[in-house]
């Protein structure tokens, strides 16, 4: 099939539907970040708590399951791999002892400095073409998602 063709192909309804064009620009977004990530064995997923670890260093793993909408049994199997992969460290928390409280280790602190500033760049570029009014109008109704 060609280009051309792929373009013409009609999807009816799903082009006016939110999911559709939403998962859309994620595809967009996270073909772009692969590379970024793949260097380092993450996925976009993984970079979420990543993110939210270097943010809330001693975080709990409830509160990063909470915040990202994250199933327990998956942030288990998410922190073992960035645990394997050295990046992260669960250690006893200081306040609870039923919870251990989540850290990056020195890799991992190294490696988001160099991911964090990489990904913002290429989500600039992939936004070059919205004026910044566009993107903070982007920006503020995708929040409302969130709350």
């Amino acid at each position: 099939m060609s280009q051309a063709e792929t373009d013409r192909l009609s999807l009816g309804s799903m082009e006016n539907l939110l999911a559709y064009r939403l998962r859309s620009a994620q595809y967009l977004l996270f073909t772009v970040h692969s590379e970024v990530f793949g260097r380092h064995g993450i996925t976009p997923g993984l970079y979420g708590i990543l993110i939210a670890i270097r943010y809330n260093p001693g975080c709990s793993q409830i509160a990063v399951c909470n915040r990202l909408k994250i199933d327990s049994s998956a942030m288990v199997a998410a922190l073992d791999k960035l645990e394997k992969l050295g990046l992260v460290e669960r250690r006893p928390s200081p306040t609870d002892r039923r919870q251990r409280a989540l850290y990056l280790t020195d890799r991992g602190e190294s490696v988001m400095t160099e991911t964090e500033a990489q990904v913002t760049q290429q989500e600039q570029e992939v936004l070059k073409e919205f004026s910044a009014q566009e993107r903070a109008t982007l920006m503020a109704l995708l929040e409302r998602f969130d709350r």
